[in-house]
């Protein structure tokens, strides 16, 4: 998954949008992409909640 860009909106609605819907291997592939998001988020990435996205999914996730 791209997420270096700084399009925090783009990467919210992907996360929401897509991410959220995917079989739980296909998401656990994604697993630190999401943790980095959750704990380093960019400023961008904090201003359109991206961060608190991610910790939702990762909230679904297996552990």
């Amino acid at each position: 998954m791209e997420t270096r860009g700084d399009d925090g909106e783009w990467k919210y609605f992907l996360l929401l949008g897509i991410v959220s819907n995917l079989p739980p291997d296909v998401k656990e592939a994604l697993r630190e992409e999401l943790l980095r998001i959750q704990h380093d988020p960019t400023e961008d990435e904090l201003h359109s909640e991206v961060d608190e996205t991610a910790a939702d999914l990762l909230r679904t996730m297996r552990p």
